[in-house]
């Protein structure tokens, strides 16, 4: 990066909010969000997604920045993160999208398989949350056991279990017409 005024600015803000000063973290954060923004904008195309990712890149700097030990380093490290959070975001999208996917595929193989006579249920999951959908999937579709799925979402079973129950709960309504009162 080539050495100019707003890069002598930003090594002192730097130093400056190593020290505790935070009206220096505020200016300092102010200078690089539009930044971070731009940059997020080129891999993320929802836009409240790119808010998320780059204030959690911000909240996060902030919290580290004591430990950077070149305060000229400080635009690679604070890039680094962002990159970080935008391959996260983007796995945490089409881990969604893929469920979605499996869920609308299976949703239709069903409709297909049943009997003409057979009055066709369609079970739309799409108003569900994405951690429910995930464990209608691993549970439902692939067939993981609620030990399996709490090692695989890191999630404990007695929470995955109520979750469960919820979501079977929230659905047999829908399935029946009942009313949430």
């Amino acid at each position: 990066m080539k050495r100019n005024s707003e890069t002598i600015l930003t090594e002192w803000l730097v130093i400056n909010c190593q020290m505790g000063n935070e009206q220096a973290l505020e200016q300092l954060m102010s200078i690089w969000y539009p930044k971070l923004k731009g940059y997020a904008h080129k891999f993320i195309f929802d836009k409240s997604a790119i808010d998320d990712v780059v204030q959690d890149t911000l909240m996060d700097a902030s919290k580290t920045i004591r430990r950077l030990n070149d305060p000229s380093a400080f635009p690679k490290w604070l890039y680094q993160m962002l990159q970080n959070k935008c391959v996260n975001a983007i796995r945490v999208q089409s881990k969604h999208n893929k469920i979605q996917q499996a869920v609308n595929e299976q949703n239709t193989e069903l409709a297909e398989n049943l009997d003409k006579d057979e009055e066709p249920v369609s079970l739309d999951i799409s108003g569900l949350d994405a951690e429910s959908q995930q464990l209608l999937y691993l549970h439902y579709f692939e067939e993981f056991s609620i030990p399996d799925i709490s090692q695989i979402l890191k999630v404990p079973e007695g929470t995955l279990k109520s979750r469960l129950f919820n979501i079977r709960k929230k659905l047999k309504r829908t399935l029946t017409g009942e009313r949430n009162d």
